[in-house]
């Protein structure tokens, strides 16, 4: 554990960086959320076929199909999160996105996470992506196969 003078010294780096819109290095992300836990926008894009919109993600922590979603900044909105992530992801701008459910991921490879899931109204076409009308194999986790079954369901609900 820290003594004194090294939580000192903590705290003052953290203020140091707490007012910036700035990036912060890789390297301290990396570590801090292996100690804190973070919140993902997680965005459920169904078109009017009834296909949900996935991307491929191979990258250290995960290989395989996924909702497309990004870590809520400091002072973040999850509207300005959820824009920011679907036009990064797939081209496609938000219209607005409603929350259909929360999920707690203890084990996420980075560390513990919480993911919301919205459902999102777009326009535009996706520039990146496959959609599909059922769950593929190779999603990157069960909780990403579970989140992409609620968003296929909450499509039916609502179109009955």
């Amino acid at each position: 554990m820290l003594n004194q003078q090294e939580t000192r010294q903590f705290i003052k780096l953290l203020d140091k960086m707490k007012n910036t819109k700035e990036v912060w290095p890789k390297a301290i992300f990396d570590s801090l959320v292996k100690h804190v836990t973070f919140v993902a926008c997680e965005c459920a894009v169904i078109d009017s076929h009834g296909a949900l919109l996935l991307t491929w993600r191979d990258d250290q922590f995960w290989k395989g199909w996924h909702i497309p979603g990004g870590l809520l900044r400091y002072k973040e909105s999850f509207l300005t999160r959820i824009r920011a992530t679907l036009k990064r992801e797939t081209g496609l701008t938000v219209i607005r996105a409603k929350l259909l459910d929360v999920y707690n991921y203890q084990n996420d490879p980075r560390g513990h996470s919480i993911s919301m899931l919205f459902l999102c109204t777009c326009r535009g076409s996706a520039k990146k992506g496959t959609w599909f009308k059922k769950v593929p194999p190779r999603m990157i986790s069960a909780g990403h196969k579970a989140m992409s079954i609620r968003a296929l369901h909450a499509l039916k609900s609502i179109n009955k």
